[in-house]
């Protein structure tokens, strides 16, 4: 994720500063500019903080995470219970209904 996120940062950034002509580019860059106080090397910040990759080893832990993700679009009010979100595996894990998505199942 890390390579990930700063590759395409990167490339934003390069891509909003030779486009500057360009008034969306401007803004843009203008609302990913960080403010004086908060940076020390980086002027911009273009992927929110708080996301970072971890290594699942328990059992305990793959459920938890999986329960996140499923309940995180009614958490959000997308809908009104995870089977309801399309693109959920919520179906498939808890109802055994792979009729929307097929997929293998994690152990």
């Amino acid at each position: 994720m890390q390579k990930l996120k700063g590759r395409t940062a990167r490339f934003i950034l390069k891509t909003l500063k030779e486009n500057r002509e360009l008034i969306w580019c401007r803004r843009m860059r203008q609302r990913l500019q960080l403010p004086e106080t908060v940076h020390d090397e980086a002027h911009y910040q273009v992927w929110q903080r708080g996301f970072y990759d971890m290594n699942i080893w328990s059992d305990k832990k793959r459920l938890e995470k999986l329960n996140y993700m499923h309940h995180n679009p009614a958490r959000r009010r997308l809908v009104k219970t995870p089977g309801n979100w399309p693109r959920s595996s919520w179906r498939y894990y808890c109802l055994g209904d792979d009729s929307l998505l097929a997929m293998d199942r994690v152990p």
